[in-house]
Parts: C-alpha cells; structure tokens; sequence
C-alpha cells in the first residue's frame, strides 16, 4: 500500500493569503487576507492543532495600510503603514484571543517585542520607549529576562535557492529525471524529521504552475499536488512547518495541512 501524508484538516477563506504569524503556545495561527479588488484587509485566529478558527475576517479602521508583525502572550499585534512611504506610522494591539482591539499608537517602530513589553523609537528624534504590551502604555523596567514564549519553536520555513546556483541545479537535475518537471527561476527547499519539502514552478501554456512534493529521504513520495496555476510571476514563502506539521495554500483559498512527524 502506497504511504501518504496524513491530512489534518483543510479550511477555505476569502481573499488572498498575504501573511501569517504564530503564537505557539496557544496553539494560534493569523492570518492576513487581502482583498485587492476592493482595498480591504482582514484578520483571523486559527486553532492549527484543531483546524477550526477562533475568530475570523476581523477588520480593523485602517482598512488596507496594516498588516500582521508579530504576536507575544495574549496579544497579538498589527503595523501601520505610511502609503507614501515603505515606513511603519504606527501599533495596533489586538486580542490573542478574541481579535478585539486593545490600544493603538502612532507614530511607532518597534525594535522587538520581549517579556510583557514592545520596544521601539517614537517621535521624530526616535526616542527609545518601552510599552506594556497588553495596555500599551509607557513604562520602565527591564527587559533582559528571557519569555516562556521564546523557548517555542515557531514555523520552519524553507531555503530559497535561485537558478543558477549549485543548489538549484541538483534539485532542477532531480525533478526532471524522476518527474519531467524542468522548475523555473528558483525552488523552495526543507528537510524536517527524514522528509524533503520542495516547491517548485515549471511552465505552462496558461503560465506557470506551482507544485508542492514531500518525499522521504529514500526517494519514497508521499504528497504531490499542484497548488497553484496560471501563474504570472513566481510565489514565495509557499508552505512552511509548524509543530511537526506541514502547512500550505491551495488554489489561493484552501489552506490546508498534512502531519510531517
């Protein structure tokens, strides 16, 4: 009998799957998913070990210029952008848990996010402040003590080797000899636990398709699926790994993800 990846769950969503941060100790995913057509940016909390989201297409009053950054103890935080400028004009913080709003603050840059607090420079001098991160407000106090949080692993995510490299050439070498699949620009590459994760985009009549192949290290497959097509340009940061599991985009609304270990 021929092994395959165990799946662990597939969920669908609107709109176009720009980033993702984790919170690994609460089993959280989020998501940002951007709606191009209509200028609008949305939120949502997902349960990776269960599959089932905690809170979903949560908007917040800056409806296109923010996106994730990162998220710490219960809180999970947003950037604001300048559109004239590729600069952060500001902080909103949301609940972990609920995606409620909890503070915001302009003009702010944050440096890193440690045990209970975020910092970073405000102002046009770039003062260094130190915020609480659940209430946003100033405070004072040291921050040199290492977080429950950051002993975690976060997500794994692959190698990016560009044609014309070594690398490139011996997994181009291995695909078309075990695949007739000749990849294009650059491929995507992960070893985790035994297993090879390799994404990679080969040419088609209606543009490029990308495909997502999982084998063990003895050249066994468990997965090959195609997971996006009639491709204008190459897609990046195309699945990565997060608590033994393997997690990806399929036909730009399915999300989904197979046990690795």
């Amino acid at each position: 009998m021929k092994e395959t990846l165990p799946l662990r769950f597939s969920v669908h969503f609107r709109g176009t799957l720009w980033n993702t941060v984790a919170l690994p100790p609460q089993n959280l995913l989020f998501l940002e998913l951007r709606d191009e057509l209509k200028r609008r940016v949305a939120f949502s909390a997902l349960r990776y070990d269960k599959g089932t989201f905690v809170w979903q297409d949560r908007e917040i009053a800056e409806k296109w210029w923010i996106g994730l950054l990162t998220a710490s103890g219960d809180t999970l935080l947003l950037q604001r952008f300048n559109p004239e400028t590729p600069e952060s004009r500001g902080l909103v913080a949301v609940n972990a848990g609920t995606g409620d709003e909890l503070w915001t603050r302009d003009e702010f840059v944050v440096d890193r996010v440690d045990k209970g607090s975020v910092i970073g420079y405000s102002g046009s001098g770039r003062d260094r402040l130190i915020l609480d991160l659940e209430s946003g407000r100033e405070v004072d106090k040291k921050t040199d003590t290492e977080s429950f949080d950051d002993k975690i692993s976060g997500p794994f995510r692959p190698f990016r080797y560009e044609a014309g490299t070594p690398y490139f050439d011996t997994v181009r070498k291995f695909l078309t000899t075990r695949f007739n699949h000749s990849p294009e620009g650059s491929v995507e590459y992960l070893e985790f636990e035994g297993k090879v994760v390799i994404s990679y985009h080969i040419r088609m009549p209606n543009g490029l398709a990308n495909h997502l192949l999982v084998l063990r290290e003895s050249g066994a497959v468990l997965l090959h699926t195609r997971i996006a097509e009639a491709l204008k340009g190459l897609g990046t940061d195309t699945f990565f790994v997060l608590a033994g599991c393997l997690f990806f985009v399929r036909n730009g609304d399915e999300f989904l993800s197979y046990q690795l270990s």
